[in-house]
């Protein structure tokens, strides 16, 4: 059975309301069907200005497989961050790594040496593993 977009959509705005709600620092969800077509590298619709936010979430959806991504993590340092439940290839990297770029300039930001991470944690086992790096990525 196939874990809906709307969904996704939903939680993850709760999730980001809760954030905002408990910390001085802005977090932003970005809709997972936008976020698969940059993820794409289509021209994105979204209307942002990274600086007015910590954390910018996206949820790709690629081959109805669910890949978290954060292009605002921690934007003095420069780096997005990839979780794949199922683990992250070098090809998921540099495509993270692209995109993230793309938007960023976009957006009026020096992307020169801007990259993509990736932080350790266990392969998925079940359906809860993404619900507990959407948590921890916060």
């Amino acid at each position: 059975m196939e874990f809906e977009s709307e969904v996704m959509n939903a939680y993850m705005q709760l999730l980001v309301r809760d954030f905002n709600v408990k910390s001085t620092d802005r977090a932003m969800a970005i809709d997972t069907f936008e976020m698969s077509n940059i993820w794409k590298r289509k021209q994105p619709k979204v209307k942002l200005d990274p600086h007015m936010y910590k954390y910018i979430l996206g949820i790709v959806n690629e081959n109805h497989h669910w890949k978290l991504t954060n292009k605002g993590h921690d934007p003095s340092q420069k780096k997005a961050l990839l979780l794949d439940p199922l683990g992250e290839s070098s090809t998921d990297i540099n495509r993270c790594k692209d995109v993230t770029r793309a938007f960023m300039r976009l957006r009026g930001i020096n992307v020169s040496r801007w990259g993509c991470d990736r932080v350790p944690h266990p392969r998925q086992t079940d359906s809860t593993l993404l619900r507990a790096l959407c948590i921890e990525i916060c």
